[in-house]
């Protein structure tokens, strides 16, 4: 079925109706905790292991107010969010409530706070602090509703006249409505009710989740899971109105014991505070929890609690004491209906997917399709009807498209048959796509072994370092797939070597056991976990690179080689710091080769269905491999066509990713604050792949260019790190000035760059004017550059979606590629299902009969759905057709030599992300933070 729209889960706020003025309350943190909190904070860490940190460190005294945030929200009925940081000025809102909440449960909290969150230091400085610890109920400010005010910026985009907090508020106010009343949810044939639940920290998004869970009984056991709701409020660039995006999701929850894991799960829990005299009605709100494994006498290990949130609620005088760690994990649903039981306090383990690497599996898929998201999305539109509406449906951009390119194979120009973007039919259940004949076949592989020919660049030996025979054996297999068999092979002592030698490529492959170099890292007691993890990782990528030196591998910084190398998965190694892919990885940099991982899988336990996932696999490390090396299908080059008037873009046309490496020294793996700008160059008359960053003063080719990276990042080169924010775009400026000349595509992301490069936010972007820092110029002065600025879905910035064609009854929804038309320079992205759901059907439902032969639900089936990127087409030259420009970006996602579904970014960027897997892994000098150090890093918010 062809859609000609695109239903987006999104609303409007209402401007039809009348709604009554709504009034909230705020609390400032009192500015009398403010010192004694300071001066327990200081003596806390001041009583703390130093572990290897510096003197900065060591008086840097925040307060883990997240914890106390989700305290009272566990125990404040009124409570609508808590803000994000520590309130850094004395009139700025730390407390939001529909209600002025009782002074009595708000000290009660914060004291009980105080005694987990500062254990080391003295009772009485703690017992002095808490003293201080007094609200007065005049403190609780009324503030109106003005959440449904807002203005256009310079730009035409909406801006709220309530300030920034609009945005959380607004999420949280609709998620209230949403639960106000115990109202549930209808899920085919059963309801549910609906609670608030909190979201990640400093997000900006409300979620609401169905409790008590659904269930489905496959294998004699019940498989728990929810509907989870995510609310957020966004702009649109040059739109005046804002909307609210509703993603809807599956939340699973374990449904058996749950051996020693290699992460910290998380757990949701909702208790009952009616008993508190000061606080009259139970909370309507779930709350987190981790749960971690340590190490008792004896070597043996025991589930604790990870956060200090239910030791605090079991001192604030709980009837009913916090359930134990240890029978949390010890559930089984085969023999306990936890999951039914109304019991206080309800908790249940999120289910992950990274468990299935540890063997415990779910029998219900993740996701829903879109039958199911109609049907709940639905009732969520009456739920907020008092306040929003439904958008409008998109319209399809209609256009052919056409590539003209170089073919590798044939070293001719070529001329692709048209494609019309219209056309993307369906069926319920469609075919297996068929191999193709044996001639289009042969062709293929030529073509890859030319491209793979081109990347290498005169390297002609390539490196399988395997742990299992097994493995082996199947990425033999599927390189013989990808580029044909080999024309000779020979084995000496159990060592395999593979060569091809054909007109289009010169290449052996070399396979060696990797025996004790991907055993786990063994991290000597005492110091800080970076500073001996960095030591560890040091010697083995040491080794490591001895080894590959005595292979006969000619490599030389100029034709780096490649290994692909077999290692155990996440469940392998703990803890997590014991796993050695980054000393691997480091090891094979020193000896000049890039290097791809794939997890073993050893023979004899695998299902057929597993073996063809193994097989799969097997081919995508090798596509990432000559990713690695720099391979590209083509240049990229497209003929455009619409109503029959044929459109091409500039030739030659420059494509530029930029992409910010920016590790927070609380997320970073290293312990540092790292930030890394990364500029990805293709050009529509080259099949080559540059990459350039700060202090290497030209553009190499891609492979030489990560292994650069890895080089200069472990020697601590200052010019990789450029601390200072206002850099950045002065860097990107600079060098495609220098670098870069005529016509030029630079495509950036949203939520990657914005905070760097301000101009890129929603307010801010000018499509005739650019500005870096403090230059701003009309686009008109650099004749030839084009800026295109991409929005995933990350943090929920962009809608779910399906297709929808309203022409038929009853209405047909499914999955729908294309180019979707929001504004004049505004366009949406999505594209077709990837091969592995190929059979998948759109009308499948986990909640009701589904298709025309009235199918049972299928709760064990794992949903697909389409990727929403939001193409801003951010500064374009005066004559420029927008349309055209959205288009290429568009097919910049269906242009990988790598991979033959869509990719989520514009290859470009794709390409300049990955560049992320060769940033050092290990901190630099002595004064990074420990991993096991609680320190809340107060970043600057970013608009949405």
């Amino acid at each position: 079925m062809i859609y000609p729209e695109l239903h987006l889960a999104a609303f409007h706020l209402r401007t039809d109706t009348e709604v009554a003025p709504e009034t909230y309350f705020q609390l400032p943190f009192p500015r009398a905790w403010r010192e004694p909190l300071t001066e327990v904070a200081q003596q806390e860490y001041s009583g703390r292991p130093q572990r290897g940190r510096t003197d900065a460190a060591r008086t840097y005294a925040p307060w883990p107010i997240a914890s106390l945030n989700a305290t009272l929200r566990a125990v404040a009925a009124d409570v609508i969010l808590t803000g994000r940081f520590i309130p850094k000025g004395e009139t700025e809102p730390w407390i939001y409530s529909t209600t002025p909440v009782t002074a009595k449960v708000v000290e009660r909290c914060v004291r009980a706070w105080i005694r987990d969150a500062f254990p080391h230091a003295s009772d009485e400085v703690r017992a002095r602090t808490a003293q201080v610890i007094r609200i007065d109920e005049q403190n609780w400010e009324p503030q109106p509703s003005d959440w449904r005010t807002w203005k256009p910026a310079s730009n035409g985009t909406a801006l709220p006249v309530g300030g920034e907090h609009t945005f959380r508020l607004l999420s949280h106010m609709l998620a209230a409505q949403l639960t106000e009343n115990g109202r549930q949810l209808q899920f085919g044939s059963e309801a549910r009710t609906l609670y608030r639940v909190p979201a990640n920290p400093g997000s900006q998004v409300a979620e609401v989740m169905t409790w008590p869970p659904f269930s489905y009984t496959k294998r004699g056991r019940e498989w728990p899971y929810s509907l989870l709701l995510t609310l957020s409020v966004q702009t649109i660039p040059f739109q005046a109105i804002p909307v609210i995006h509703v993603d809807v999701g599956i939340r699973r929850w374990v449904a058996q014991p749950l051996p020693r894991l290699p992460f910290d799960p998380t757990v949701y829990f909702r208790v009952n505070v009616a008993w508190m005299l000061e606080a009259p009605h139970q909370s309507a709100s779930f709350q987190v929890a981790k749960l971690h494994w340590r190490t008792v006498q004896g070597g043996t290990s025991q589930p604790v609690w990870r956060g200090i949130v239910p030791s605090i609620l079991d001192q604030v005088q709980r009837a009913t004491p916090f359930p134990q760690p240890a029978d949390l994990v010890a559930r089984d649903t085969k023999h306990d209906a936890w999951w039914r039981d109304e019991i206080d306090p309800v908790a249940a383990i999120v289910y992950s997917n990274r468990m299935e690497q540890s063997r415990i599996p779910h029998e219900v898929g993740a996701g829903l399709m879109p039958q199911d998201r109609r049907a709940v999305l639905e009732q969520v539109a009456l739920m907020l009807a008092p306040l929003c509406q439904p958008v409008a449906n998109l319209s399809r951009q209609r256009f052919k498209v056409a590539e003209v390119a170089q073919s590798p194979a044939l070293g001719m120009v070529a001329v692709a048959e048209e494609v019309d973007e219209e056309e993307d039919a369906e069926g319920d259940a469609p075919p297996s796509v068929p191999d193709p004949p044996p001639t289009a076949k042969v062709i293929e592989q030529q073509a890859q072994r030319t491209a793979l020919a081109q990347a290498l660049r005169g390297q002609d030996t390539l490196l399988v370092w395997h742990q299992t025979s097994h493995m082996r054996t199947i990425l033999y297999e599927a390189l013989t797939t990808l580029i044909g068999p080999p024309t000779q092979g020979d084995e000496r002592d159990d060592e395999y070597l593979w060569e091809w030698r054909t007109p289009e490529l010169r290449l052996r492959v070399i396979t060696r056991w990797l025996a004790a170099n991907g055993s786990g890292l063994t991290l000597e007691a005492g110091g800080g976990t970076h500073v001996r993890r960095r030591s560890v990782g040091e010697e083995r990528a040491d080794q490591v690179a001895v080894f590959l030196q005595g292979t006969p591998m000619q490599v030389t910084e100029q034709t780096p080689g490649g290994v692909i190398i077999e290692i155990g998965g996440p469940a392998a190694f703990f803890p997590q710091t014991a796993d050695p892919k980054d000393a691997l990885r480091m090891g094979a940099g020193a000896a000049h080769c890039v290097s791809q991982f794939i997890v073993t899988v050893p023979e004899g336990t695998l299902e057929e269905k597993e073996e063809k996932s193994a097989a799969a696999r097997a081919t995508q490390a090798w596509r990432d491999l000559f990713r690695q090396c720099g391979l590209v299908k083509h240049p990229p080059q497209w003929r455009f066509t619409v109503a029959s008037q044929p459109t091409r873009l500039p030739e030659p046309l420059r494509y530029v990713g930029v992409w910010l490496i920016n590790h927070t020294a609380k997320g970073s793996p290293t312990g540092m604050r790292y930030q890394l700008p990364v500029l990805v160059h293709l050009s529509s008359d080259r099949p080559e792949v540059m990459l350039t960053v700060p202090g290497l003063g030209q553009w190499l080719p891609y492979s030489t260019g990560l292994l650069e990276v890895l080089r200069r990042a472990r020697m601590g080169e200052a010019s990789l790190n450029l601390q200072r924010p206002e850099l950045i775009p002065t860097f990107i400026e600079r060098t495609l000035e220098r670098d870069v000349p005529g016509d030029t595509l630079v495509l950036v992301h949203a939520q990657n760059l914005r905070r760097a490069w301000p101009w890129l936010k929603n307010t801010s972007i000018t499509p005739d004017e650019v500005q870096i820092g403090r230059s701003r110029f009309a686009i008109a002065e650099r004749p030839g550059l084009r800026i295109v600025r991409v929005r995933s879905s990350m943090d929920h910035e962009t809608p779910e979606c399906y297709g929808e064609h309203p022409g038929r009854t009853p209405v047909g929804i499914g999955f729908t590629r294309g180019l979707w038309r929001m504004g004049t320079h505004v366009f949406g992205s999505t594209a077709d299902k990837p091969k592995t759901f190929m059979n998948l059907s759109k009308d499948l439902s986990k909640a009701g009969p589904w298709g025309k032969e009235g199918r049972p639900p299928a709760p064990g089936s794992h949903a697909w759905n389409p990727s929403f990127i939001e193409i801003v087409l951010a500064a374009l030259q005066s004559d420029d057709d927008p349309w055209v420009w959205a288009a290429a970006t568009h097919q910049l996602r269906l242009s990988a030599g790598h991979f033959d579904d869509a990719l989520a970014l514009p290859l470009p960027l794709h390409l300049a992300k990955l560049v992320e897997e060769y940033v050092m892994p290990f901190p630099s000098h002595e004064g990074a933070l420990d991993e096991d150090e609680i320190i809340e890093d107060e970043e600057e918010r970013s608009e949405v």
